[in-house]
């Protein structure tokens, strides 16, 4: 193979991947990776965390494992392209929940603090702004 054809190639290759990265249709299913579901989540968390006072944390009320379950919320992580971690603890626990982009439903509530000598933990405190 001479350098031109593989030249050419490689410049053909390069506009596919563009093309592909700009493609509307990639964008739309993008918005189902896990990455930009938790960023859905955590600025929905932060918005709600405005109305809340010292008192008070963000906590997940979750209908699973044949009983309803609260997880006081520490972080969320994700692994793409479809698993969402929530960190924290349930009952004084730590505990992880992955779950499957597809099957998230929970009810966001506020709850009260752990420990009343410390300052409420905020989940959306340490999100980047767009200033």
């Amino acid at each position: 193979m001479d350098n031109d054809f593989l030249s050419n190639l490689i410049r053909e290759m390069d506009s596919l991947e563009t093309l592909a990265i700009e493609n509307p249709v990639n964008t739309v299913a993008r918005s189902h990776m896990a990455d930009k579901q938790q960023g859905i989540i955590l600025e929905t968390i932060k918005a709600f965390e405005e109305d809340l006072d010292d008192e008070h944390e963000v906590a997940l009320k979750l209908a699973c494992f044949g009983q309803t379950v609260i997880l006081n919320v520490t972080g969320i992580g994700f692994h793409n392209p479809d698993i969402l971690r929530f960190y924290g603890f349930v009952n004084g626990s730590k505990a992880t929940l992955m779950q499957h982009v597809s099957q998230l439903n929970f009810l966001m509530m506020s709850v009260e603090k752990v420990d009343p000598t410390v300052p409420p933990h905020r989940i959306g405190f340490g999100l980047p702004t767009e200033d």
